[in-house]
């Protein structure tokens, strides 16, 4: 029996030092973990710059970074920025690595899209091992090298010029013309009839009171501001003596897309909005901007791709007082190149006088070449009422409007019918199915048959 318990303890006290010794080579192994590379945090970081993950980032920082940066400071800053300039397509090439004790510089080269192009440069990341971790030793250097941390970084956008449209003989038919911008300087209303002003604006300009009201008490505002609330054509003299007889009221010139012609070749030029949330979300890999104007029909929607303009974003950092410090992006502006048309807008006019009171489609072509002279669709609309921007009351009436204005006629798909009828009896005659001396007149079911 003793000799049995012997056996019995000897196996659990080798069972215990077995234990043991696993935990201790467990714990040394733990303990020795090597600290995650430098340059696989580097990466993961600016991997979290791209998932727009702020908050992660922040997470990567070390505690004297944390302490020197609040959160919330820290994710408006780098949201700012990064988002500002539109960053995308982040690459990182380390190109050398300095370690001294506990702290590790990582030199890389980094390479990214932005709205002004695609941008690289050199730059240096500090980090610091807590806890058998890289942790980032932040500034806003690690931004921009020339990045301090009261700067600021500016996206400046110049507009190119979109292309113009011309008839066949080089008459303008769409281009960039000079319009009447209404608005309101605030301190120049009359208080005491301020409301009815108001409200006579907003009829006369076919827009709510509502929207007027809106913009007069935006933040930016002030009692000596001009207030825009409208753009309209020039030539509505009419309408501007109207507008200029209220108190307050100012007009001023402003560079718009015309379309000189307006009702005679709607259907066939289209015309130009700014861009929606859809169009941008899928070509804003094109260059386009929440600021685009863009072809939303006609010509103007076929010929996108040569009319539109592509604009200069420059990007630079200032400092507090405004002035720049570094420029970061600054790609030349592309204009759009011109169109020619075979249209003549001499032939299109007469051809619209004729049938501008029916529902109808026309077209005038030369029959040698094929080109088409004269195209249009009636009733119609004026494009320079959607390039200006619309009103409400304008878009109803044109919308609710049983003649459709809006629906392009000769781009709809039509039965060919009767006037088919001449080529089917030709083939039927030249193929020796019917003869033309037999009279049909009593037996129609019979040329059926035969067909």
């Amino acid at each position: 029996m003793k000799k049995k318990q012997k056996q019995k303890r000897a196996i659990l006290l080798l069972a215990i030092l077995i234990m043991i010794i696993v935990l201790i080579i467990g714990a040394i192994l733990v303990f020795n973990k090597k600290v995650e590379k430098p340059e696989d945090t580097l990466k993961q970081y600016f991997a979290y710059v791209e998932q727009k993950n702020y908050e992660a980032m922040y997470d990567m920082l070390s505690q004297n970074s944390k302490d020197t940066h609040t959160k919330d400071d820290f994710i408006t800053r780098n949201q700012n920025i990064y988002e500002g300039i539109q960053t995308g397509n982040i690459t990182i090439e380390v190109t050398n690595l300095q370690q001294k004790k506990e702290e590790t510089t990582v030199n890389y080269h980094i390479c990214l899209d932005t709205a002004g192009g695609k941008l690289e440069f050199d730059n240096t990341m500090t980090m610091e091992e807590e806890e058998k971790k890289n942790k980032i030793v932040w500034t806003s250097k690690d931004i921009f090298p020339k990045l301090a941390k009261n700067d600021k970084v500016r996206v400046k956008t110049s507009q190119g010029k979109r292309g113009n449209i011309y008839d066949r003989n080089g008459i303008l038919l769409a281009g960039e013309g000079t319009a009447a911008s209404v608005g309101i300087v605030p301190g120049k209303m009359n208080e005491q009839t301020k409301q009815q002003d108001i409200k006579t604006i907003a009829n006369l300009l076919e827009t709510t009171e509502e929207k007027i009201k809106q913009n007069l008490n935006a933040s930016w505002v002030k009692q000596d501001t001009f207030v825009p609330i409208q753009t309209i054509e020039k030539t509505n003299q009419t309408l501007k003596n109207q507008l200029l007889a209220i108190k307050g009221i100012k007009i001023t010139d402003t560079k718009e897309r015309v379309y000189p012609y307006g009702e005679v070749t709607s259907h066939l030029l289209g015309y130009t909005q700014n861009i929606s949330k859809e169009e941008l979300e899928q070509l804003s890999q094109k260059g386009y901007t929440s600021t685009s104007v863009i072809g939303k029909t006609g010509i103007e929607k076929d010929y996108e791709e040569v009319l539109r303009a592509k604009n200069s974003c420059e990007i630079v950092i200032v400092d507090q007082e405004g002035n720049t410090k570094q420029t970061l992006t600054k790609p030349g502006v592309e204009n759009g190149q011109d169109v020619t048309l075979t249209i003549d807008v001499a032939l299109q006019q007469k051809l619209y006088n004729q049938f501008k009171q029916d529902k109808s489609c026309c077209v005038m072509m030369n029959y040698k070449t094929g080109e088409i002279l004269a195209l249009i669709s009636t009733p119609t609309f004026n494009s320079n009422d959607f390039s200006m921007g619309i009103t409400t009351t304008k878009w109803n009436q044109l919308n609710n409007n049983q003649a459709k204005p809006l629906y392009n006629r000769y781009k709809q798909t039509w039965a060919p019918g009767s006037s088919f009828k001449p080529i089917i009896g030709a083939i039927a005659i030249t193929s020796g199915v019917l003869d033309p001396n037999e009279n049909f007149g009593k037996s129609r079911n019979k040329v059926a048959k035969r067909l």
